[in-house]
């Protein structure tokens, strides 16, 4: 049996199964969240498409790697 594409099992489950599938993204801005839903992504509006690519930094040869460390001063 072939391999399937991430994007290919995301797909086939909305399909299957659109009346519990939900697309949603949360945002935060100044301490406040908004969370934005669309149910059933399948039955979605024209103007809300979005060709969209995905680059995985993972795989490319010409990524850099940074580590990151959290700095909080002190306040006293």
């Amino acid at each position: 049996m072939a391999k399937r594409h991430k994007s290919e099992v995301i797909a086939i489950s909305a399909e299957k199964y659109r009346e519990r599938y939900y697309l949603y993204r949360v945002y935060e801005k100044d301490g406040n969240f908004t969370l934005i839903e669309v149910n059933n992504p399948l039955r979605f509006d024209e103007k809300a498409i979005d060709v969209q690519y995905e680059i995985n930094p993972f795989r490319s040869e010409k990524s850099e790697k940074w580590s990151i460390i959290e700095y909080m001063e002190s306040t006293n």
